[in-house]
């Protein structure tokens, strides 16, 4: 369940199957550190926030959605401290911008995907045994750094007019492809 600890802050006390809607901004949900769980569906999201703005997300483990975290028309977001594991994508921003993605962990699907989403944040995540890293279509003057990427097919992908983007101090090991552009 969801507690309310005040207008603007909630907490998990326990693990959830099922998804979570986000639809008031000035928020932050704490996960401490249970579970939101899904069951394989398509189209399934664990979080999704559309048209949110200054919306915190932390300390949640998501686990067995088509998308474990979807970000539509939002912008102004922290998605920081989570374990993302076992969806078909992690992290999945479209029209979304000034966003941070930090310090999280993802493994076992394609981890982040911006599409149309400019001037994000994505730092400081541990990336592995994914089918795909980052990957940007359409989206422009993001700054990547400081990742991690390991045992992955692909590290980081730009395609589709994705300029400007800062691509700085990751380390990619064991992965089949590095930066491709």
């Amino acid at each position: 369940s969801v507690s309310k600890i005040s207008d603007n802050q909630y907490i998990l006390l326990d693990d959830i199957s099922g998804s979570i809607v986000i639809e008031k901004n000035n928020i932050k949900l704490d996960g401490a550190n249970h579970v939101l769980n899904g069951n394989n569906e398509a189209a399934s999201k664990g979080i999704e926030l559309t048209e949110s703005t200054n919306v915190i997300i932390t300390n949640l483990e998501i686990t067995n959605f088509d998308y474990g975290i979807h970000l539509f028309l939002s912008s102004d977001n922290t998605l920081s401290q989570n374990k993302i594991s076992n969806n078909n994508n992690g992290i999945w921003l479209e029209h979304s911008s000034n966003n941070n993605i930090i310090e999280n962990e993802l493994t076992n699907q394609y981890a982040i995907n911006l599409n149309y989403s400019p001037e994000n944040i994505i730092s400081d995540n541990i990336i592995s045994d994914c089918e795909g890293g980052i990957g940007l279509i359409y989206s422009s003057k993001n700054d990547i750094t400081d990742n991690t990427f390991s045992n992955s097919q692909s590290a980081i992908g730009l395609a589709s007019y994705s300029s400007n983007n800062n691509i700085l101090k990751n380390i990619i090991s064991d992965c089949e492809g590095g930066v491709a552009l």
